[in-house]
């Protein structure tokens, strides 16, 4: 019975170590997709325009399609999509509080629900070549296949 129970820990601590490393690990290649929208001259310059004519959304969407994201919305300084899978929504505001920290200049990882599903979201700032930062690159990834993966 000790035997069982001390494999039992052994067992539960390397799936916690494994499913939290896969999952840091999804998070890590989300925030280089991210980091890389945000970094493209295309992005920035759309920002510079109204959300339905900026182009964003197109390049948006074939990045998410691509890599079998849940959604990539940018959104500017007052949270407003310029880009969404449901093209109903650009021009609306995010929904969720955890973009606040990458409004204030901050990377973030967070766990939510938006209106597509529950889901692991990424968040990292836009900057102008000037280092002023006009917006925000949200990434999401659906919860039921992060844990998919994690199994």
């Amino acid at each position: 019975a000790v035997l069982f129970s001390v494999l039992l820990v052994v067992h539960l601590i390397y799936f916690s170590q494994i499913s939290d490393m896969t999952r840091d690990g999804l998070a890590n290649k989300a925030l280089a997709v991210a980091r890389t929208l945000a970094d493209s001259p295309e992005i920035r310059q759309g920002l510079q325009k109204k959300p339905q004519e900026s182009g964003i959304q197109a390049i948006a969407e074939a990045v998410r399609k691509r890599n079998d994201l849940l959604f990539i919305v940018v959104t500017d300084m007052q949270s407003l999509r310029y880009s969404h899978p449901e093209a109903q929504r650009i021009g609306q505001p995010f929904k969720g509080d955890d973009i606040l920290k990458a409004l204030n200049g901050e990377e973030n990882v967070a766990i939510n629900r938006g209106f597509l599903a529950q889901a692991l979201r990424v968040f990292t700032p836009i900057y102008d070549e000037n280092h002023k930062q006009i917006g925000v690159v949200a990434i999401g990834l659906e919860l039921s296949r992060v844990t998919q993966q994690i199994n």
